[in-house]
């Protein structure tokens, strides 16, 4: 099994400024039904705010995908957001 705490403290000292988090949920996937992945749910001052920190996520090694739906790219501002991270 998979230690998840490292990598939630990766996420968490990620997160630049602007943007909060409202949850962070872990899901385990069984056998070969997919990856585990961590989900993650906030807000974000910024358009900008947001695709940096998507960017950041993306180069950890950690994590194999990190999906960002264009729904979080339909306003400037004080977007509520959802991302995915596979691991």
């Amino acid at each position: 099994m998979r230690e998840i705490s490292p990598l939630l403290k990766i996420i968490l000292n990620s997160k630049p400024q602007g943007i909060e988090f409202d949850s962070l949920s872990y899901e385990r996937r069984v056998k070969d039904e997919g990856r585990d992945r961590i989900l993650l749910y906030g807000r974000a001052d910024t358009r900008n705010a947001l695709l940096g920190f998507v960017e950041s996520l993306r180069e950890i090694k950690y994590f194999s995908k990190v999906h960002s739906p264009v729904s979080n790219l339909l306003q400037k501002q004080d977007i509520d957001f959802s991302l995915t991270v596979e691991l």
